[in-house]
């Protein structure tokens, strides 16, 4: 411990008015959990107690007093709540994809800071999966999890006993890139951020509120207002679905490498100007909502990298982060001057390999109060909405099969949302040849539409993804959509390996297609994985009246009169196998 009078000043600062500044810290590492009741609070405050006791002790006068305090402070609790939630799983079902959390091992003097915490590239999903199991938010823990597969949920589960990455990769028969792929989806924000927002609100559950973004109603003929938001202000929105950055027709979030995400934080952290983001106002059964129709890509990085979803980039160009700070004297506290008034002085912080909690507490500030610019759309109207999706992201790096659908009807497109979480379409599911780049680029929800169109309204497919979105908004109804799925189902009980190539995202429809048209014909499911072999072996280049799939499939065009020559050369193969009658059109 360090002279009495240095002592007796930290005890003075920490522990007047009822222990004010040293409640306020707890508070703040708080905040990032849920669940906790008042006497929570309490138990937390007598821990501080202890760790400030102990902080006095080890303090080293080589950093300011304030932060080594803070971090000791802050990986005792995440220690301890780590301890309370495992103590609350024990005796849970052994082969639960989430067991006990390791990684929480103390390494530092302090005995304070885990293992985990000392991979700055690496996000601690397995910290964040601590936090809020047993009774902290077990609801964000299920809502995560189910969007994992089953090899993902194994994978995590391995990382939290601890098992070194090259006993994953042998033990479930991955290679290195597959690995990677895997550890990806696992950190994503498009799955992580379930752990750190509010439950999921129900549509039933939702109450009568007024303008919860808290700057204007819409009783007047304004269309639009420009005003700005704080970093701090638009994540606490989004957590508590205030905002909204899932509207169903915007494209997903993960477009930008770690590099490009890395470049953002940077320019931030400079002051740098961001361009408008931009919020459509919709009110629907008295209740207004905020959609995040422009920017979606930039707010949930900024949030995800909040939630020290990753570390910065080593080539991330501008590195060096100037900021301002006050002196301090040997003991860590600030130096006035003549006046009563801190100094302040400049320093550089690197901020590679960096993710937000390791940033001094000046940048970190800074960061949270950086104001972003915003337009809101006001009183929009569902089809409103859609326009503006599309027209903001016309100079864009939008996809065709992303701006096409915005063509389709808001109910259906959830639908096509809710069919791509079946398994068969997952990236590992070993009965399909589907990427995880072909879900974020939207190629996904177009082999959907694709599918239906080829299935129910031939005569109407058209090359056009945006017109056969729009062309199911106005004919279809939810039969065509729940059919589809049915028939998903039944494809998938038969899939495998042998087959799983020729359901890939070029030729999958057509193979849908042609499953439907099979149904009809009284066969047993597994036969039509038999003709698929087949075709697969010698049938591709069997000539029907004059002419081979593999010749037709040189043209790699969707027009409707190939996709038609196509799915009936099939058919004719198809029925040939089976030594069925031939009544389908020649090809």
């Amino acid at each position: 411990m360090r002279g009495d009078d240095f002592t007796e000043e930290l005890l003075d600062t920490y522990y007047k008015d009822n222990a004010k500044k040293l409640r306020d810290m707890v508070d703040r590492i708080l905040a990032g959990f849920g669940g906790l009741c008042h006497k929570d609070y309490q138990d937390f405050y007598s821990l501080a107690n202890e760790v400030f006791t102990k902080v006095l002790f080890k303090y080293d006068n080589k950093r300011p007093f304030e932060g080594f305090l803070y971090s000791c402070l802050c990986n005792k609790i995440k220690s301890e709540i780590t301890a309370r939630n495992r103590q609350k799983r024990k005796g849970t079902d052994k082969d639960s994809p989430v067991s006990v959390i390791s990684m929480d091992e103390p390494v530092d003097e302090c005995d304070f800071f885990a293992i985990g915490n000392s991979i700055p590239s690496d996000f601690t999903i397995e910290a964040a999966l601590s936090e809020r199991m047993g009774g902290f938010q077990d609801e964000r823990i299920n809502e995560y999890l189910s969007h994992l597969s089953e090899i993902q949920r194994r994978i995590l589960k391995m990382k939290m006993d601890d098992e070194p990455v090259s006993v994953i990769k042998e033990k479930l028969g991955l290679t290195g890139k597959q690995y990677d792929r895997h550890m990806s989806t696992i950190r994503a924000y498009e799955n992580t951020r379930y752990l750190f927002r509010d439950t999921d609100c129900k549509t039933d559950s939702i109450k009568e509120e007024t303008d919860t973004m808290g700057d204007t109603m819409t009783t007047t003929s304004e269309k639009t207002k420009n005003t700005s938001y704080a970093i701090s202000a638009i994540s606490k929105k989004l957590s508590r679905h205030q905002l909204r950055d899932n509207h169903v027709l915007q494209r997903s979030s993960g477009q930008w490498n770690n590099y490009y995400k890395s470049e953002l934080i940077a320019d931030i952290l400079q002051g740098k100007a961001l361009t408008q983001i931009i919020i459509s106002e919709e009110i629907k059964d008295g209740i207004t909502m905020y959609w995040l129709i422009d920017g979606k890509q930039r707010c949930t990085n900024i949030e995800h990298y909040l939630k020290d979803g990753f570390a910065i980039s080593k080539n991330v160009q501008r590195y060096e982060i100037e900021y301002q700070t006050f002196k301090k004297d040997k003991n860590g506290k600030e130096v006035l001057n003549k006046d009563g008034f801190p100094i302040p002085e400049q320093k550089i912080f690197d901020i590679r390999n960096k993710k937000f909690s390791q940033l001094p507490e000046e940048l970190r500030d800074q960061f949270l109060e950086y104001q972003i610019p915003a337009m809101l759309n006001l009183n929009c109207s569902k089809k409103e909405i859609a326009y503006d999706i599309a027209r903001f992201n016309r100079c864009r790096p939008m996809t065709v099969a992303q701006n096409g659908w915005t063509g389709l009807n808001e109910d259906y497109a959830e639908l096509v949302d809710n069919i791509l979480k079946m398994n068969f379409f997952r990236a590992d599911s070993g009965i399909s040849a589907y990427r995880e780049s072909n879900l974020k680029s939207g190629m996904m929800r177009r082999m959907v539409v694709e599918s239906i169109m080829a299935i129910n309204y031939l005569d109407s497919y058209n090359k056009d993804f945006r017109k056969m979105c729009e062309y199911l908004s106005k004919e279809a109804n939810d039969a065509v959509f729940t059919d589809f799925y049915s028939l998903i189902e039944r494809l998938g009980s038969i899939s495998d390996q042998r087959i799983a190539d020729v359901f890939n995202i070029k030729d999958s429809f057509l193979w849908f297609a042609l499953f439907d048209r099979f149904t009809r014909l009284n066969q047993d499911d597994k036969r039509f994985a038999d003709f698929v072999i087949q075709f697969k072996g010698k049938l591709h280049s069997k000539a029907v009246r004059g002419i081979s799939f593999d010749q037709l499939n040189e043209k790699s065009t969707k027009d409707k009169s190939i996709v038609i020559g196509k799915l009936n050369c099939l058919e004719t193969l198809m029925k040939n196998y089976f030594k069925i009658d031939i009544f389908s059109v020649p090809c």
